[in-house]
């Protein structure tokens, strides 16, 4: 009952952009067909009263620029699953996040 009012009944109208949209706006990744829980846009944080006092950053980074495309080519970087610049450790740690709860299952694994 405390979640009530709380936003998390009105689902967010999500519409990413297309594959090969413009850069900087969310596009579904391959095989990627739903927003998962769209509805926490409109959620009013149950932990903390707003994410403000942790954005020491002050939003998101302005496209183009030059700290965005910087982060953007580490990204493509290190996030390639075939990188030889990505470490052992930065390897287990992109499997452990996407088997995501299977890893609690070892038939799963």
């Amino acid at each position: 009952m405390c979640r009530t009012n709380d936003g998390s009944q009105q689902w967010a109208d999500f519409h990413p952009a297309p594959p090969g949209g413009p850069v900087g706006e969310y596009q579904f990744t391959p095989n990627q067909t739903y927003a998962l829980y769209p509805q926490l846009a409109q959620t009013t944080p149950i932990v903390i009263g707003s994410p403000k006092p942790f954005d020491i950053y002050g939003g998101p980074l302005k496209i183009p620029s030059q700290e965005y495309d910087a982060d953007y080519n580490l990204t493509i970087t290190i996030g390639n699953a075939n990188s030889p610049n990505q470490t052992q450790y930065e390897k287990e740690t992109a499997l452990f996040w996407e088997a995501g709860s299977s890893m609690m299952n070892p038939n799963l694994r």
